[in-house]
């Protein structure tokens, strides 16, 4: 029975499209959604490792930072200390983090990070440029 119904779904298949097109089908919409999200993530400056993790870029500081995008901050005019990650390319090619303190202002709709460890000279920057 298994062999009649394999022979049934073969003809089947070569009445319709070939496997092999079938197949280069499915690859081709994948890299056609791939690519759309691809364009749509770098629109937003959101970066996804193969991991699973993924990190919105903090627009112009001196080093390319990143903030994790898949933690929740509750982040206010208190200065907190959180991890900033920064793309390791001398070792693993993976982030690295560094603590850093950061704050928020209600007008300002940006993040203010020290760079510099414990003191609290802050820099405003923002996550994405208009």
């Amino acid at each position: 029975f298994a062999k009649i119904l394999a022979t049934l779904l073969n003809n089947s298949l070569k009445k319709n499209k070939t496997k092999q097109q079938i197949t280069n089908s499915k690859e081709n919409k994948v890299e056609v959604l791939q690519e759309k999200l691809d364009n749509y993530l770098l629109d937003k400056k959101l970066f996804i490792m193969n991991d699973g993790s993924a990190y919105y870029k903090i627009v112009g500081m001196i080093r390319d930072y990143f903030i994790g995008a898949d933690k929740c901050y509750q982040l206010n005019e208190t200065p907190t200390k959180i991890k900033i990650y920064h793309y390791n390319t001398t070792k693993e090619n993976d982030f690295l983090s560094i603590d850093m303190l950061v704050h928020t202002n209600k007008e300002a709709e940006s993040l203010f990070v020290s760079e510099r460890g414990n003191k609290e000279q802050f820099k405003q920057y923002y996550l994405e440029e208009d």
